[in-house]
């Protein structure tokens, strides 16, 4: 399982935000999306091998002195966490 940032797009109000989960296979015949359907502010959805992340991020949610960059790295671990979830 790899994960990548697809889209980045500054909207009025902060960015959408788009990564892709790409699995392996044998990971995606594993992959049950049910348990994470509802978590945090996510779109997910599942297409062929990859697992899609969607979100709509509004700029105040940035702490102090925090950059989008910072806030994408966290975004990042938080996918990854949550694909991995999926594939137990």
């Amino acid at each position: 399982m790899n994960s990548e940032l697809v889209k980045i797009n500054e909207t009025p109000m902060g960015w959408e935000i788009v990564f892709e989960v790409n699995l392996t296979t044998e990971e995606s015949s594993k992959c049950d999306l049910e348990p994470i359907k509802s978590v945090g502010d996510y779109e997910i959805k599942k297409e062929s091998d990859k697992i899609i992340f969607r979100c709509d991020f509004d700029a105040g949610e940035l702490r102090k002195n925090e950059t989008i960059d910072q806030r994408l790295d966290l975004i990042k671990t938080d996918i990854e966490n949550l694909a991995n979830s999926c594939l137990n």
